[in-house]
């Protein structure tokens, strides 16, 4: 699957909970944000993580908003 085509899919939680441990980071951290749902959107998922799904000029980081995925290394 291309990052396209992971932007427009839904995923259960057990498979967002996956990809984010994968990307060594806490699914309880991207649940107190997004809440409690059986199904997330690939978008959400993956800009939690700090991937570009939104145009480049729509993104803005302060200290406070960088991505979980981008933390440590900004």
């Amino acid at each position: 699957m291309n990052y396209h085509e992971a932007t427009n899919i839904s995923v259960t939680a057990s498979q967002a909970k996956v990809e984010i441990e994968k990307h060594d980071c806490d699914f309880y951290e991207f649940v107190t944000e997004y809440g409690i749902h059986p199904i997330y959107s690939g978008a959400d998922v993956l800009d939690w993580l700090g991937y570009e799904t939104k145009p480049l000029n729509a993104l803005h980081f302060t200290p406070h908003t960088i991505p979980h995925g981008l933390r440590g290394f900004i």
